[in-house]
């Protein structure tokens, strides 16, 4: 699918990011981070001019996947960061908020910043706490 994606934007461009940033989704699903890196941060720099929006948030985290993917470790975290700044933000209780920072917090343990690491687990677990229990089939 991302072969479908770069064709369209060789034939056709690209003025608002979406189809760099569909080719990098696409690619971050096949595990070709590489790719991915340079369709999501071409995509970021082209949404950030574009005069329609896209959802910033799911931009920006997916540019920090693809670069945690070739372990470009501080990109992919500044990137992930603001994502978590865009949604809470705009949906401070949203489960997927709660989700990606519990996702950062992991990657803080792994590089042993336990103290921001707590913290944002437990940004995570306050959100978390708050989500009802799904009834009971």
């Amino acid at each position: 699918a991302a072969e479908l994606y770069e064709r369209a934007i060789n034939d056709f461009g690209d003025v608002d990011g979406k189809n760099n940033f569909h080719a990098g989704f696409c690619s971050i699903a096949a595990e070709n981070f590489t790719k991915a890196v340079l369709f999501e941060d071409r995509a970021i720099k082209l949404a950030e001019i574009a005069a329609e929006k896209m959802d910033m948030a799911r931009l920006y985290n997916d540019a920090g996947v693809a670069h945690l993917g070739i372990g470009d470790v501080g990109t992919g975290i500044d990137y992930l960061e603001k994502a978590i700044q865009i949604l809470t933000l705009n949906t401070p209780e949203d489960p997927n908020v709660a989700n990606v920072l519990a996702n950062v917090s992991n990657i803080y343990i792994d590089l042993g910043d336990y103290d921001r690491a707590i913290n944002l687990a437990e940004q995570a677990v306050k959100i978390f706490e708050k989500i009802p229990p799904a009834a009971p089939k």
